[in-house]
């Protein structure tokens, strides 16, 4: 569509920065520059930079009056009654941000004990000594859920002969749990 109309003699509106126009008579594309084009677009950037870059000059939290601080609440206050749904994500995302710095925290108490954890010289060491996963258990001897977990280990150490599997005595349910880990 473009080139008929150059050949009629109309102009190319699809550049950006030429008009180009077939000229019938010599026969030859003429290429005329959008200055005027270039100078409005030029304008209004720098009208929208000047006006955004005001107003977060202008909304200083800490210079508001107290009008302007009750306009602001009122307005947030709107905000959150028309979007109940940004609570619900704003709470998840707080929750995912407070589980990977448990994960985080459980790595950087890992990585301090790491010898303590991993080669003490008292703690049940069974499964592949040689193993290239370690998988190591704290277990107080009253727990009812520690008992569950040692009949899925013990499975999982059948399926797998290469784990090197550590038990660490956690007597934390009171002086029973240690009094059965005494004698064990």
């Amino acid at each position: 569509m473009a080139l008929i109309e150059n050949i009629l003699g109309f102009k190319c509106r699809n550049c950006l920065l030429t008009n180009c126009r077939f000229d019938l008579k010599s026969g030859e594309f003429q290429f005329l520059f959008k200055f005027r084009t270039m100078f409005y677009r030029l304008l209004i950037g720098i009208i929208c930079f000047l006006t955004y870059s005001s107003i977060s000059i202008a909304f200083d939290l800490n210079n508001m009056t107290s009008a302007d601080r009750e306009t602001l609440q009122k307005e947030i206050r709107r905000y959150i009654l028309e979007n109940p749904d940004i609570i619900f994500e704003a709470a998840n995302l707080v929750r995912k941000r407070e589980a990977e710095l448990e994960v985080q925290l459980d790595k950087d108490i890992i990585q301090a004990n790491f010898d303590e954890v991993f080669y003490d010289n008292y703690s049940y060491v069974g499964g592949n000594p040689d193993g290239d996963i370690t998988l190591v258990e704290f277990v107080d001897y009253k727990c009812g859920y520690c008992r569950k977990a040692s009949e899925i280990v013990r499975e999982l150490l059948k399926k797998d002969q290469n784990i090197r599997f550590i038990v660490k005595e956690f007597p934390i349910l009171g002086d029973a749990s240690l009094t059965s880990s005494s004698l064990l």
